[in-house]
């Protein structure tokens, strides 16, 4: 099983027909987030829930806290147990801390309302509303950092607070007081490229119903994540089978940043090894 933990997702409550092995699920915003089974930890949150079930806007979209857990029996093999939910026109609320959380900067089109939003990696890309602060509110130099990285498709790591009922993208906002940045700038096309010389780890399946299949995890002290595929379809074939085998192999050819895949990244293979 995997678990993940929840802070402020937003998303909407959808029923399923009747006779369906399970009652209800979530979509997950923005579309292609991921769609998962949903519960209360209550009976009064499940009781919200309920009314949550199929409405149009206003109010369709709410807020959920609490812990999703894949490989379990309900919709798509996940299941998000909810502690906490916010929906409708409420008062801004804390959620807590934001420590490391690891994305990229996505842009709004131009002439959209807010310029941009913070794409949390992993199986379930959710999205927020960012924007850096200091000691006296607006910091322009994280502004600026932030802008910068602006669909660049390079990731980074932020610190701060998180603030849903808000307005902001998503109806949250992260508000980040501290940033690391994880690549380069360096690439005008947004996407960054560097050599995969022999990279050793495993490969790792996604959940059902998660947007990506896969991804490569390597043999570091952090576990560092990216997703994995190959032209080769020979190649292709031997990542599909090694999949949650735990099996370590080396592997060569070029990680790209800021491409559809897991965690943002995609290592396209062009040679593998079993590792010694």
């Amino acid at each position: 099983m995997e678990e993940y933990e929840v802070v402020g997702w937003l998303g909407s409550v959808n029923s399923l027909p009747n006779g369906s092995q399970y009652d209800d699920y979530v979509i997950l915003q923005p579309n292609g987030a991921g769609e998962v089974g949903v519960t209360g930890a209550d009976a009064d949150i499940e009781a919200e829930i309920v009314a949550l079930c199929d409405r149009q806007e206003p109010g369709k979209y709410a807020h959920f806290w609490g812990k999703l857990t894949c490989g379990v029996p309900d919709y798509n093999g996940c299941q998000l147990v909810v502690t906490q939910l916010r929906h409708g026109t409420m008062q801004p609320i804390e959620s807590g801390p934001v420590a490391g959380w690891q994305g990229i900067v996505a842009g709004n089109p131009e002439g959209a309302q807010f310029d941009d939003y913070f794409v949390l990696a992993g199986a379930f890309p959710v999205a927020f509303g960012i924007e850096g602060y200091g000691d006296d509110g607006v910091s322009a130099d994280i502004h600026a950092r932030l802008e910068q990285l602006r669909d660049t498709g390079v990731g980074l790591r932020v610190w701060g607070n998180l603030v849903a009922g808000i307005p902001d993208a998503f109806g949250s906002q992260i508000m980040v007081t501290r940033l690391e940045v994880e690549g380069t700038l360096t690439e005008p096309t947004g996407v960054v490229e560097e050599p995969v010389e022999g990279w050793v780890g495993t490969v790792v399946g996604n959940p059902e119903g998660a947007q990506f299949d896969d991804y490569f995890q390597m043999l570091d002290q952090d576990g560092t994540r990216h997703g994995i595929d190959s032209q080769d379809d020979s190649i292709g074939q031997q990542l599909v089978a090694l999949r949650d085998t735990g099996r370590l192999v080396r592997v060569w050819g070029v990680l790209r940043r800021g491409v559809p895949d897991a965690y943002e990244a995609q290592i396209e293979v062009r040679r593998i090894e079993d590792f010694d």
